[in-house]
């Protein structure tokens, strides 16, 4: 699946997470250098909420999540 965050398309694969930290929907496991920094693409919010509800991107619970709180969902192919 081909999902374009920004101006740069990212083809997701099912080892691919999206995080929602209750602001915005991060891609955590794909890095972007921005000048001399990296960055993690941001999915826009309503791209991400269409497809949740079209079901192609689904819960999941993460054995060792990167970021622990209870507002934080992740999401996977």
């Amino acid at each position: 699946m081909k999902i374009k965050c920004g101006r740069v398309e990212y083809e997701l694969n099912e080892n691919d997470i999206v995080m929602y930290n209750g602001a915005c929907y991060q891609l955590i496991t794909r890095r972007v250098w921005k000048g001399f920094n990296q960055t993690v693409p941001i999915i826009s919010k309503s791209k991400a909420i269409k497809l949740i509800k079209d079901g192609l991107l689904k819960e999941k619970k993460l054995d060792n999540p990167p970021h622990e709180s209870k507002s934080i969902i992740y999401y996977s192919i």
